[in-house]
């Protein structure tokens, strides 16, 4: 605080002006303008965040060889397996006869994940895949299936609560 008998009249309004308007009017729009100003210039753009693509490819097209490959079946997701097993997503809507999940064996074979009864096409909703259309490995080995209960895009979504 101040003391009254320090500082001239003048000073005296001015000041008492100040402490009890504080930023109204222009003065706090032009605060707050040249504040969100500032921290924009402070943050990085976009381009500062950019992964540069290298000049020379890191492999040649020679070098890319088929891990595996399927003529019954359009994957749209895979998912590498801590014990090397590969998890295979090959959702309903595209036409896939299924399975929806299939897991890739170290010796090349193919079995319905995690059984056959999951990968059902007919059943009871709440025990078998609908329609896979995520898959998602945590590093703690929690698996996430994403089923989106659309079995036929085309047709309009219909919510059910279990």
């Amino acid at each position: 605080m101040f003391s009254p008998h320090t500082y001239s009249k003048a000073a005296r309004n001015f000041m008492m002006t100040r402490r009890t308007r504080p930023f109204s009017g222009f003065r706090r729009a032009l605060a707050l303008t040249t504040l969100t100003a500032s921290l924009a210039a402070a943050l990085p753009t976009p381009a500062a965040w950019a992964v540069h693509m290298p000049k020379v490819p890191e492999l040649t097209a020679s070098a890319l060889t088929p891990f595996t490959q399927s003529d019954k079946q359009i994957w749209d997701a895979v998912v590498p397996l801590p014990d090397g097993r590969m998890l295979f997503e090959a959702p309903a809507w595209v036409g896939n006869p299924g399975p929806q999940l299939s897991v890739r064996n170290t010796d090349g074979s193919f079995t319905p994940y995690p059984d056959a009864d999951w990968n059902a096409g007919e059943g009871d909703s709440a025990r078998r895949i609908i329609a896979a259309a995520g898959l998602t490995l945590l590093p703690d080995g929690t698996l996430w299936v994403l089923d989106s209960g659309v079995p036929d895009r085309k047709a309009p979504a219909v919510a059910q609560l279990s």
